[in-house]
């Protein structure tokens, strides 16, 4: 063992070494709103109403909800 390096020695080159940390670059320039949780209960037929709606109309229930809050009350 005495041509390869002990776990002591490894250490101490670890420490001596200058290690950098790998950068993420953001590539895409998507900006998203901030958005806050918010717990609603809603019945259960009216959940599943919306359900259906929200499949008929090719996208999910909480787009829909959005949508509908949007239109009624802040884009009157």
């Amino acid at each position: 063992m005495s041509g390869k390096n002990s776990l002591g020695n490894f250490a101490k080159k670890i420490a001596e070494d200058n290690v950098s940390s790998p950068l993420q670059e953001k590539k895409g320039k998507v900006i998203k709103p901030v958005e806050t949780k918010f717990l609603i209960s809603i019945e259960e037929e009216d959940l599943y109403q919306l359900k259906r709606i929200a499949l008929d109309q090719k996208t999910n229930v909480r787009n829909l909800i959005r949508t509908a809050i949007k239109e009624k009350y802040i884009n009157k």
